[in-house]
């Protein structure tokens, strides 16, 4: 059964875009646009373009010309590219200026069902807004019954990251569609902003939603509601996000000995500082050691060139 959430609770959905007329993502975004504010769920949506090198703009711009909710859309077109963390944090700072209660991340590529976000605004109604973040469960685009476990994680005491186990046959109590977690991918996530806190926009892209997510949780729980659901391409070929990180790690500091790779970099800068933040200095310290050890050995490189270039990298240990 689904309750109506209190009208007082307002809902500001964000969706940064670079690219996605290229992409083919424009499709995803006009859809979202239609289905969260004709169902009245999200209050406005936020849409900033990341200073797309396309025809995003144009495309974007005449879509809400026409649309027949464009007071309701609000966009933004940036003069240079601020990242998935720079985009999500002017959506929230708008929303945080102007006093709304709920901010909805959607990516460019991601869309949602009519009653994807009902769902988790009825649990935050249940929840009593005890809670700093909801998310949807992500299936995969092409493949409506493939359920990508990656986007939703929990930590050990390590920091290594493992994925709740979700039952095929959802239950019908409300507490059981309910699953603790610590972080989870920017797409499907309904954030209290309660907190009043924002992404870090220096994290450029790529675990700037963990490490928010993270944050979050510090204050109050953070949930994967099951029966709320969004589509995302499935972009990890690898079986678990450990052997995803595994393999960017050692593509970087063992084949791109400069920061040339732009995003392989980012991946192991923000890892590391998500290591930083969350472990205490030994086992930081241990763990960022071992990384860049395995790379070695992994790769049999022990030539002192190689050796130069990853202590040349130990930088990345000490980001403020």
């Amino acid at each position: 059964m689904i309750y109506s959430a209190p009208p007082k609770k307002t809902t500001v959905t964000i969706i940064p875009a670079y690219n996605a007329s290229k992409g083919d993502f424009l499709k995803y975004i006009f859809l979202n646009i239609e289905l969260l504010l004709s169902n009245r769920e999200s209050d406005y949506i936020y849409i900033i373009d990341n200073n797309s090198e396309d025809d995003t703009d144009s495309k974007l711009t005449e879509f809400i010309n026409k649309c027949r909710y464009k007071e309701k859309i609000i966009y933004k077109l940036s003069s240079s590219n601020l990242g998935s963390a720079g985009g999500f944090f002017e959506g929230v700072d708008y929303a945080l200026k102007r006093n709304f209660d709920y901010v909805f991340l959607l990516d460019q590529d991601g869309f949602v069902n009519s009653d994807t976000l009902t769902i988790l605004k009825n649990q935050a109604f249940i929840l009593k807004d005890n809670f700093s973040f909801l998310s949807s469960a992500v299936y995969d685009t092409n493949n409506s019954s493939n359920y990508l476990e990656y986007f939703r994680v929990k930590f050990n005491k390590t920091f290594g990251y493992f994925y709740p186990a979700i039952s095929s046959n959802l239950a019908t109590k409300s507490s059981e569609l309910l699953i603790k977690i610590d972080a989870g991918g920017n797409c499907g996530l309904l954030i209290n902003l309660k907190n009043k806190m924002n992404f870090n926009s220096k994290l450029f892209m790529h675990f700037d939603d963990y490490e928010f997510c993270l944050r979050l949780a510090n204050c109050h729980p953070g949930y994967l509601v099951l029966n709320s659901k969004v589509f995302h391409p499935n972009k990890a070929a690898q079986n678990s996000l450990n052997e995803y990180l595994k393999d960017k790690f050692l593509r970087y500091f063992i084949f791109f000995p400069t920061r040339t790779d732009q995003s392989n970099y980012i991946i192991a800068r923000n890892y590391i500082f998500l290591l930083k933040l969350n472990m205490n200095r030994i086992l930081f310290f241990f763990k960022a050691i071992n990384t860049l050890f395995l790379c070695l050995v992994f790769k049999r490189r022990f030539s002192l060139k190689s050796t130069f270039n990853i202590l040349r990298h130990l930088d990345l240990l000490f980001i403020k």
